[in-house]
């Protein structure tokens, strides 16, 4: 049958001719009518759509993932919360990318929370953008849920019950994190009182680092410091006029008072029962939200005594004031020079959510110093310099200052451990404006018990690496100066610029001395010395890694033999480590340079005053320290004999070298024509970029530029 054939027979069958004319006569209208319309809006939507989803996922690609490891980079610590939020941004249009994936165990950690009870929301914020809207994590109990690294503000809260803030700092990592958080029921602690969990006191507090590592239990602390309202109820009852709040002898000038002689020290303007600050036996109008100020520590304890709380002990301020976090606290706290504020209304919160720790009033502390007449006070005020927050003071227990006030804690049932916290301590300080370093004779005198026999190196190629397309890695052993030792020297080489190499030779922080093996992968982050063309050097010094012994601390300087010792022997391996570099054709021997962090930084005052075949110097977080050691080997005797160039770069919140006391000091001591010293908003290590900036610009100009200088 031919096609025509097969028209006749279609119309022969009338209604199906029907229908088909029907359906010719909808096309026009499904076109151009309603439904085509609505047809090609929906087609039009879908298709930019489209388009928009392509243009997010180049732009996620090219320009966020970028941005993600630019943050990354520009930092020696976990970045800010805002790689987090670009990242949680972009998972939204490619989650399955795997540059992304391999982002997430630097800016993030999965955490595990549970809480007694159950049932708590669980958020958390930057802590620098306390204005910021809360982010929702879950509700607990919840596993391995992702939260940004950084410094957090963090919150749960379940109705019926006390919120909880916190400040935590997270650490990367593809491990999950677990917390356990306790929760009370509404109205169960005293008023404005916080729980704070049991753990041990690093007391990074200038002046008290040895008393830290001591275990504080669990406790409750005022959230606010005491303020006017507050004290007026102690005065009100006749707080001055009873005796049984007064638990302690009060001295002046050697003497101990009588109650009758006491009670007319503590009197206001007016010659009236109270604070100093205060006129008729009351605060000045619409004060009664600021904290108490200009009372001695006596009157401060008598009001604990009166409420039934205590004075904090220096180690549970140290639990709360979380010093470490000075770079982030301290802008946020009330430094103003002018005058108090209302409590609570700075965001500068440390710990569990405790504020106004740092500035407004210096607290009062319950551990007398080096003598009955004075006791501890801690924080800072108002006029005080921001890096008091990160230094201890005392004071006459009489004093009755207007920075004066303080808040309280509150022991619990079951306490072990304040016996140990509440006694007399030390307060370590030295005031480096009126110090005096040796004479020359003398210091030429301490020269001589540098000098070492030039005994065979007898150097050994343990190890070779190929590591990357950065730097050929190579482990040298050699003999040491003394005890028949040996000690090893990792040398990072390289690849990209022809020998002879200049060579920095890099001292590390304290953390050299903690034992542990050497892990040379460490210090990945000075692989800018070496992309600069120059080689890296470090040698493992004595009491270091797989060679500690017996000094453990912190890299404090004391007034033993063995110290003494020490530091001769940290010179020799010195001496030694450029005594091999010589000996290399692929080193300048006459382009060397050094470069300290810390504890390097502050050995550096030393060292490279003795080792003069060193040419030029960065001091990264050094300072003087408020430790003595035998003048033999005080770094206070040695700094006005350098006389290399050398830059100094410092926080300007180190909670290590306070600037005042420790950085300003070291520098003006400095021997060297040629010397800048450069500070930043930062705590104790500076911004990556600056740092890396600085330094190569330092070493181009005192040792020279290399050949091929790239920074990837």
């Amino acid at each position: 049958m031919n096609r025509s054939e097969r028209w006749k027979l279609l119309k022969a069958h009338e209604p199906y001719w029907n229908i088909w004319v029907k359906a010719l006569r909808l096309i026009p209208n499904f076109v151009f009518g309603i439904p085509g319309i609505f047809f090609l809006i929906c087609f039009s939507y879908l298709l930019s759509e489209c388009r928009t989803l392509q243009q997010r996922i180049v732009w996620a690609k090219q320009k966020q993932i970028p941005a993600i490891q630019r943050i990354i980079d520009e930092s020696f610590f976990p970045p800010t919360p805002k790689a987090f939020e670009i990242a949680n941004d972009i998972d939204k249009t490619i989650p399955e990318d795997s540059t992304l994936r391999s982002l997430w165990s630097s800016i993030s950690a999965q955490i595990s929370v549970e809480t007694e009870p159950p049932g708590a929301k669980y958020f958390w914020k930057d802590y620098d953008e306390p204005d910021q809207e809360w982010n929702f994590v879950g509700t607990t109990p919840f596993k391995n849920l992702r939260i940004p690294s950084g410094l957090l503000r963090i919150r749960v809260e379940r109705k019926g019950f006390q919120p909880v803030l916190s400040q935590e700092y997270i650490w990367p990592s593809d491990s999950p994190l677990k917390y356990i958080i306790r929760i009370d029921s509404m109205g169960l602690l005293p008023e404005n009182m916080v729980r704070i969990p049991s753990q041990v006191s690093d007391m990074l507090i200038n002046g008290l680092f040895q008393y830290r590592g001591k275990r504080v239990s669990e406790f409750l602390a005022d959230q606010y410091e005491v303020t006017n309202k507050e004290y007026k109820k102690f005065v009100n009852a006749g707080g001055y006029s009873d005796k049984t709040y007064w638990r302690y002898p009060v001295y002046q000038n050697g003497k101990e008072l009588s109650w009758s002689e006491s009670v007319k020290l503590f009197t206001d303007k007016t010659g009236r029962p109270g604070p100093s600050t205060w006129e008729d036996g009351s605060f000045p109008p619409g004060k009664e939200n600021y904290p108490i100020c200009g009372i001695s520590w006596y009157e401060a304890d008598a009001f604990a005594e009166f409420i039934h709380k205590s004075l904090p002990t220096v180690h549970h301020w140290s639990v709360l004031a979380n010093t470490t976090m000075s770079k982030d606290i301290v802008p946020l706290s009330n430094f103003n020079g002018t005058s108090t504020v209302p409590v609570g209304k700075m965001e500068g919160i440390s710990s569990r959510g405790i504020y106004d720790l740092a500035g407004n009033v210096r607290e009062w502390c319950r551990n007398e110093g080096d003598n009955p007449e004075k006791h501890f006070i801690l924080g800072g005020a108002y006029n005080d310099l921001f890096y008091d927050f990160n230094c201890a003071h005392t004071l006459q227990s009489l004093d009755r200052s207007p920075s004066n006030g303080f808040r309280c804690i509150k022991e619990l049932p079951g306490d072990s451990t304040l016996s140990n916290l509440t006694g007399k301590l030390n307060l370590v300080f030295r005031d480096y404006t009126k110090e005096k370093p040796v004479d020359n004779d003398t210091f030429n005198s301490y020269l001589k018990q540098f000098v070492y026999d030039k005994t065979p190196l007898n150097p050994k190629v343990i190890e070779q690496r190929n590591s990357g397309t950065t730097y050929n890695l190579e482990k040298v052993t050699i003999n040491a100066a003394y005890n028949n030792e040996q000690f090893d020297i990792w040398v990072y080489l390289p690849k990209d610029t022809p020998p002879p190499y200049q060579s920095i030779i890099f001292l590390d922080g304290s953390d050299e001395i903690q034992g542990g093996k050497f892990n040379p992968a460490m210090w990945d982050y000075m692989d800018f010395i070496v992309k600069s063309g120059r080689a890296l050097i470090f040698p493992v010094l004595k009491s270091t890694y797989e060679r500690s012994d017996e000094i453990t601390s912190l890299g404090f300087q004391n007034e033993s033999e063995y110290y003494k010792d020490h530091v001769i022997m940290w010179r020799e391996d010195l001496g030694r480590t450029i005594d091999y570099l010589e000996t290399r054709n692929d080193i300048l021997a006459d382009k060397i340079g050094y470069f300290g962090l810390s504890w390097g930084s502050f050995l550096g005052g030393i060292l490279t005053a003795v080792e003069t075949r060193i040419k030029a110097m960065v001091f990264l977080a050094g300072g003087m320290q408020m430790y003595r050691a035998l003048p033999e080997v005080d770094q206070i005797n040695y700094l006005p004999h350098i006389t290399q160039p050398i830059l100094m770069m410092n926080g300007r919140y180190d909670m290590f070298f306070p600037v005042e006391t420790a950085q300003k000091p070291m520098f003006q001591m400095l021997g060297s024509k040629i010397k800048e010293r450069k500070t930043y908003n930062e705590g104790h290590i500076v911004p990556r970029l600056d740092l890396i900036n600085e330094t190569l610009k330092w070493y181009d100009q005192n040792l020279g530029e290399v050949k091929k200088l790239s920074i990837k």
